[in-house]
Parts: C-alpha cells; structure tokens; sequence
C-alpha cells in the first residue's frame, strides 16, 4: 500500500494513515502486529519500509507469503505523480 507523501512540515490530514502502535520489529515484514488506521477504519496489520516503491518487487514480497499480511508499504522516496522518477512501479 503507498499513500502520499508528506512535505516537510506539514501536519496529515484526516484521510491519511495513523499509526496508532507500530507493533513489534522484526526482520521481515519491518513490523509485525501494528494499529493502524486507514481511510478511517482500524486495521491490524504489518508495515514494510522501503526507500522506494519499486524495492516490493526488488525483494520479491509479493510472492513471499511472510508479507501476506502487509497492511502498511511505507516510501521514504515516493514516485512522482507524473511517472517520471523515483521508484518505478
């Protein structure tokens, strides 16, 4: 899951995600176990961290069953909206 980015200094808005506890670290997925709130609904789920997008395929989570229960893919370097740098989908 990728949401928007936040520029510096700006606070989320109502619609983005929270994280209410990030559950336990762990070596992989990231987090194991986190509260999140997502659209407005509680999740339980685990959180990825990757610089890019493109690093889920990279790393081949997507057929890992160890990621199945991703609920949170967090970017630090989100792909530009018009398609044109930053971690390829």
């Amino acid at each position: 899951m990728t949401g928007r980015g936040l520029a510096a200094g700006r606070r989320p808005a109502a619609g983005d995600p929270h994280v209410l506890a990030c559950g336990i670290c762990s070596g992989g997925p990231d987090f194991r176990g986190a509260q999140l709130v997502i659209g407005g609904e509680g999740v339980t789920g685990d959180i990825e961290v990757h610089f890019h997008v493109a690093d889920w395929r990279a790393h081949r989570h997507e057929t890992d069953r160890a990621y199945a229960n991703v609920a949170l893919h967090v970017v630090l370097f989100p792909p530009d909206p018009g398609g044109k740098a930053g971690g390829a989908q």
